[in-house]
């Protein structure tokens, strides 16, 4: 109790007396009465003036009894365990101080990790950003390299497309001088026919190049009013002195009005009659057949002519595209489909291409009424 408390202990007194402290004296009260009950028990408890080192106690409690079962007292037995319940406080403190130390690192980790992450995120969404410039890049000198190919095929063809009509014109005017000499009247007029149908072909060279170029860079617009489609085409077949000995007309009975612009409907077709005579050979057979019904007039053409391998067909709106077999056989531009395309497409409308080799095509088109 001195070591405890600070005091001597003397006989015939009652222990609480010694113990000043209140909490101390309510804690040993509330022990000595559970002894007193008759109970056994064992607690650690700490106890000491607040001004000297409070220690720790193992006490053991338990009552005395007579051999009646009478309560006579109770018995203490004090244990100093200060030593080992001071480590344990230590050793508490220590794992508490490396738990608070965990948690901070674990926090630590976690916003490391999430920077990491975003980090991660964003050298991904970076990369992306790469690879699509990279393609982009990639499909610009595609691009390129596709342009250049066609400026030389362009070049290469108008060459080839002006020195034959060209070397006619030379040809015919020095015939033409001949027979103006000899006075050949009929030499005369055919060699001048050649000229004019010459003349005529650059003419619609020219026109092509320049109605495509017009055409993809949005200059041309469509100018729609009703009119019968019937009886242009029908005066564009009898007016044309070629087509008239070699297109078979199928039209109907009724006119057939439209809502559409007339020159861009006009040059559809002429396109599809010229280029089907173009490529059906010395004997040509032309058929043109026309339906209409409330919602759209249905044009098609068919020759007899050389026909289309099926896996090119799909190409052959693009500008300047033709097949080599018959870029070998027959003189072209490749413009007439890509310029049926563009100009359908101003009008709302649809084509559709059928094609044998050595069979002939057909060529359909769809404008909406």
């Amino acid at each position: 109790m001195k070591n405890i408390w600070g005091v001597e202990i003397e006989l015939n007194k009652s222990i609480l007396d010694y113990i000043h402290i209140e909490s101390d004296r309510e804690k040993a009260k509330r022990n000595f009465d559970r002894a007193l009950a008759g109970e056994s028990f064992t607690l650690v408890e700490q106890y000491g003036e607040e001004h000297l080192e409070r220690e720790y106690f193992k006490d053991t409690y338990y009552p005395l009894i007579d051999n009646d079962d009478n309560i006579l007292g109770l018995a203490v037995t004090v244990e100093d365990v200060t030593l080992s319940h001071s480590n344990k406080e230590k050793v508490s403190q220590v794992i508490k101080q490396l738990e608070e130390q965990v948690d901070k690192r674990t926090l630590e980790l976690e916003r490391i990790n999430t920077d990491l992450q975003e980090e991660n995120y964003k050298r991904i969404e970076s990369q992306k950003e790469l690879n699509l410039v990279k393609a982009q890049i990639e499909k610009a000198l595609a691009n390129e390299m596709e342009l250049n190919k066609l400026k030389t095929k362009f070049i290469s063809m108008v060459s080839h497309e002006f020195r034959t009509p060209l070397t006619i014109i030379q040809s015919a005017t020095f015939l033409l001088e001949k027979s103006y000499e000899r006075s050949d009247e009929e030499k005369f007029y055919k060699n001048l026919d050649k000229i004019s149908k010459s003349i005529d072909t650059m003419t619609d060279l020219m026109e092509n190049v320049l109605n495509i170029g017009k055409l993809e860079h949005g200059e041309i617009k469509a100018s729609k009013k009703v009119f019968d489609i019937r009886n242009e085409v029908k005066n564009l077949v009898e007016s044309n002195k070629i087509y008239n000995k070699i297109v078979k007309i199928d039209l109907p009975a009724e006119n057939v009005f439209v809502d559409s612009d007339k020159v861009l409907c006009t040059q559809i077709v002429n396109n599809l009659l010229s280029n089907a005579i173009k490529y059906s050979g010395e004997k040509p057979k032309i058929k043109l057949k026309m339906i209409a019904d409330g919602y759209n007039c249905i044009i098609s053409v068919k020759d007899n002519g050389i026909g289309i391998a099926k896996e090119n067909i799909s190409n052959l709106t693009e500008a300047f595209k033709r097949e080599d077999k018959i870029s070998s056989l027959v003189q072209g531009t490749g413009l007439g489909l890509s310029i049926i395309k563009h100009n359908l497409d101003l009008l709302g409308g649809e084509m559709n291409i059928e094609s044998e080799l050595e069979e002939g095509t057909k060529v359909t088109i769809t404008i909406p009424r």
